[in-house]
């Protein structure tokens, strides 16, 4: 079994009304949480909404791609 990794390249706005993943025309992807960036509470719904954009169960996609890395 081959495993492939995935990059997105996503910019955070935590504490926002609504929560949704969309992406722009770039190709980056925005991401809107209504979670605060503690604890990581943003961060775990980042991962439910990507999952739920793959189709996927938030525990199977943590679990095979639940690292993540900050950049500027």
């Amino acid at each position: 079994m081959s495993r492939h990794a995935t990059i997105l390249q996503v910019k955070v706005k935590p504490r926002a009304r609504v929560s949704e993943l969309t992406q722009a025309a770039d190709g980056t992807w925005v991401a809107t949480l209504k979670a605060p960036p503690v604890d990581g509470k943003a961060n775990t719904e980042l991962v439910g909404l990507v999952a739920k954009k793959r189709a996927r169960d938030r525990k199977s996609w943590w679990e095979e791609y639940g690292n993540f890395a900050e950049v500027d």
